[in-house]
């Protein structure tokens, strides 16, 4: 039997919230150990590094001068090529493109290969050298692969264990919502990229036609970052007179908890590399609403639900309308999304197409 492949995984991320931080975090708790051995190196220590750490990832915190700094990075460098060598490391595995800044000269010197998993929204010039010095790159997205990587890159979507979602709705009243209301759902980061404020505007619009209608918009509404549109968006929600129909729930640590409750997912991102949240939703058996950006694109059809344009209130109310109109038609998306996902977006479709991705690579 041969011994496993040693990767060591690099992430500059604290917290697990975002869709990047829980995707590496799946990857590597899902790993066969019979194949292949996680490491991991962050410049944090937080939530997610004390989750990796507790499936048995060892760690190494990197050092850095300013991790906005490309050159300062270089103060990582003397540890991560130590730590190479000692761990025998056959690969190394950057989560996002801005990892390997840290990584791709240790890697160099050492003569380990290095992959970038692509989940950045954009690149920059500087990324460009770095894709360049890739052994593989692997985007999360068609969209990805064509206009940021030149279709150079290997498509590998990012997907979830789908035992975990509940297909039958949740009918308590966690949420103070009777049954008697319907629920239209968000979850997302409070940036503005993610386009809470089209969907408030959205609800706006709906209300006055479905008026026993509420809007739950699921993320941490205390973030001091993005305070001033956190507090922007609650403004919006009190001048359009929407207090009684919008619910700031603040942080969900799993969607599975949440999403059973809404009758329709929402996703009005204004760019969006992939979506998890959409592929969630439909493991739920929710149709989903999301804009015709990026990611989405790979994953909607509309035997699941509607692409409409972002920054549209208008189009996005009237496709709400339309779901929220019909339980029959409701039933049938939601039913076809639940599909999808098994067919597609499933851990052991992306497990093995890393595997092989991996296999590759050692091979050469």
């Amino acid at each position: 039997m041969r011994s496993p492949i040693n990767v060591l995984y690099l992430s500059s991320i604290k917290s697990i919230e975002a869709g990047a931080s829980r995707s590496i975090f799946d990857l590597i708790s899902c790993l066969d150990r019979n194949k292949v051995q996680p490491f991991y190196a962050s410049i944090y220590e937080g939530q997610l590094t004390e989750s990796l750490e507790k499936i048995g990832a060892p760690y190494l915190r990197l050092k850095s001068g300013n991790i906005f700094h490309p050159i300062l990075k270089a103060f990582a460098l003397p540890d991560l090529v130590h730590f190479i060598k000692h761990n025998k490391i056959d690969i190394v595995h950057n989560n996002q493109c801005s990892d390997a800044y840290y990584s791709w000269l240790p890697a160099k010197i050492t003569r380990t290969p290095m992959i970038i998993h692509h989940r950045d929204i954009t690149l920059d010039r500087s990324s460009k050298f770095l894709i360049n010095q890739a052994a593989a790159n692997i985007a999360i997205s068609s969209w990805q692969n064509q206009h940021n990587l030149g279709n150079k890159g290997v498509v590998i979507h990012n997907a979830i264990d789908v035992n975990k979602f509940p297909v039958q709705p949740f009918l308590d009243d966690k949420y103070g919502i009777k049954e008697v209301f319907q629920i239209v759902g968000l979850i997302g980061r409070l940036v503005p990229e993610k386009g809470q404020d089209i969907f408030i505007r959205a609800a706006a619009q709906v209300v006055k036609k479905q008026v026993n209608t509420k809007f739950l918009i699921v993320g941490n509404d205390q973030d001091k970052i993005f305070d001033q549109y956190i507090l922007s968006l609650k403004s919006l929600v009190k001048e359009l007179g929407l207090e009684s129909n919008v619910i700031f729930t603040g942080f969900v640590q799993n969607s599975y908890e949440i999403i059973p409750y809404f009758d329709v997912s929402v996703i009005p991102s204004r760019r969006e590399p992939f979506g998890r949240t959409i592929i969630e939703s439909m493991a739920c058996a929710k149709p989903v609403i999301s804009t015709n950006v990026w990611g989405p694109t790979d994953i909607v059809t509309p035997e699941t639900g509607f692409l409409v344009p972002p920054d549209n209130a208008d189009a996005l109310a009237d496709a709400i309308l339309e779901l929220l109109g019909s339980t029959e038609l409701r039933s049938k998306m939601g039913l076809a999304g639940r599909k999808r996902v098994e067919d597609f977006f499933t851990i052991d479709a992306m497990m093995e197409k890393i595997y092989n991705l991996y296999e590759e690579i050692v091979k050469r």
